[in-house]
């Protein structure tokens, strides 16, 4: 749990440093988090005992998580539009395409993990798709949803 607890603490320092907005910072630590959330049940759903190689994976994927919200919420900011959807639409046409490449192809991996007959290669890959699914649903669905509502 540490571990987790310094993994959004630092994931919270990258975002302010990278969007310069704390408003922007606190919406996206929300997602990530809902993402580590999804990660954690998928783990209770398949009742795996949080082991060592679990919490390696979580570990790790709290990083993966990290990764589509930040370049959201950076082109985000960074976007000379003035109103949320402008600069959501901005988002989308600069980094959408490419976190959609990016989650396919590491969707396309996980599938070869899931399939191996080594147990730990077995749940990195299941954790790995969920983590990618949940990531790029939460940056491309849930973030945008929130910032046209709340976002600067």
């Amino acid at each position: 749990m540490q571990g987790i607890l310094l993994s959004i603490v630092m994931a919270f320092i990258v975002l302010v440093l990278s969007t310069g907005n704390l408003r922007i910072s606190f919406i996206a630590i929300w997602c990530i988090s809902s993402i580590i959330l999804s990660l954690l049940s998928m783990i209770a759903l398949l009742e795996w005992k949080f082991g060592m190689i679990e919490s390696t994976c979580v570990i790790v994927f709290i990083g993966i998580s990290v990764d589509y919200v930040v370049h959201i919420c950076h082109n985000y900011t960074h976007a000379l539009e003035l109103s949320p959807k402008a600069r959501m639409d901005h988002a989308y046409r600069q980094i959408g395409k490419a976190i959609v490449g990016g989650a396919l192809t590491s969707c396309f991996s996980a599938g070869f993990l899931i399939v191996c007959q080594a147990s730990s290669l077995n749940k990195f890959g299941v954790l790995l798709l969920t983590t990618i699914l949940c990531s790029m649903l939460t940056a491309l669905i849930m973030l945008p949803s929130i910032l046209y509502v709340v976002g600067p």
